[in-house]
């Protein structure tokens, strides 16, 4: 999971925005420093995507002058969740029941500052009727 992130001067530096998500800015003094920042923010983006329990936009294909952005994969894990979540319309509190869990464990699950281990993630994905298929590709 990655977004197209354009990195343009301002007048303190360098903004970064994406235009898949209108939630996100990042900031930065200079062009390598903004796409570091964007990480971090593209995270706090999904946060708040995952909060306002909205699914997470795909990306669009990247455009000159644009740079990607990887969402990190266990933040990518969790946007699968919560976006399979959403489409179902299954709240916290119902996801947690049918896990057999406590409502407090899926907000750690969904939570990207949070660390939760893999089989965690393969319950969930898979009493929401659904299975992780993961494959690889050439970095960027």
């Amino acid at each position: 999971m990655k977004y197209a992130i354009q990195v343009a001067p301002d007048s303190a530096g360098y903004m970064a925005t994406c235009r898949d998500l209108s939630k996100f800015i990042a900031a930065g003094d200079t062009v390598e420093e903004t796409l570091k920042n964007s990480v971090e923010m593209l995270e706090t983006t999904i946060s708040i995507y995952i909060d306002d329990r909205e699914s997470l936009p795909a990306s669009t294909a990247e455009q000159e002058g644009e740079h990607w952005v990887r969402v990190p994969t266990a933040t990518e894990f969790k946007v699968i969740i919560s976006n399979e979540m959403v489409a179902q319309g299954i709240s916290n509190a119902d996801l947690a029941y049918r896990m057999g869990t406590h409502p407090s464990h899926i907000d750690r699950l969904l939570d990207v500052n949070y660390t939760i281990k893999m089989d965690v993630f393969d319950s969930a994905i898979l009493t929401l009727g659904k299975q992780l298929v993961v494959t690889t590709e050439t970095a960027l």
